[in-house]
């Protein structure tokens, strides 16, 4: 699966690889950044560990993940992190995220990645239609330009999908 690369009008999304532990640092040792993640800002050991985890594609078993780092095509900038989480195989139930750094937001780079983890997702990887949940129901409100977690699904899975409907007397954290 290391052969995975993504091309848009503006952006490449590819495997990471070492060269990219400096900005993947700088990215998620941010306060900034982290304070809608679900995590606290990393240092440089917890950056390397993380790069070593989104240097692993795989998405065959439930939690599998695809990570690719993001990049403008023209100047090879660090735009963030794109993730495509396999949450339940069976119901066909996933998770796209994304990690922006603050200097590229405000471009629509998040749009144009999700977009395409989607469709990795579902046309690629699942070989069917799919539908965004968050277009049933707002899941992350204000925060989902702050790139927070968008679930999906299947639209032929939603009757028995675990994932559509929050918990009880509480908020579907996504």
């Amino acid at each position: 699966m290391d052969h995975v690369r993504i091309e848009t009008d503006r952006l490449l999304l590819r495997p990471f690889t070492h060269d990219d532990e400096l900005a993947l640092f700088d990215l998620q040792s941010r306060p900034d950044v982290t304070r809608y993640l679900m995590y606290e800002p990393l240092d440089k050991q917890a950056a390397r560990e993380a790069l070593e985890r989104n240097m692993t594609l795989r998405f065959e078993a439930d939690g599998d993940r695809i990570t690719l780092a993001g990049v403008e095509k023209v100047s090879s900038d660090f735009v963030g992190e794109f993730v495509l989480i396999l949450r339940d195989r069976e119901h066909r139930c996933g998770e796209v995220g994304y990690v922006l750094h603050p200097d590229q937001h405000g471009k629509g780079y998040a749009t144009e990645g999700a977009r395409e983890m989607l469709r990795l997702g579902f046309v690629e990887f699942l070989k069917g239609e799919w539908t965004d949940e968050s277009r049933l129901r707002d899941i992350g409100g204000g925060m989902a330009g702050c790139g927070v977690v968008k679930g999906f699904f299947l639209a032929s899975d939603a009757r028995k999908n675990p994932f559509t409907t929050p918990p009880r007397g509480g908020t579907r954290r996504t």
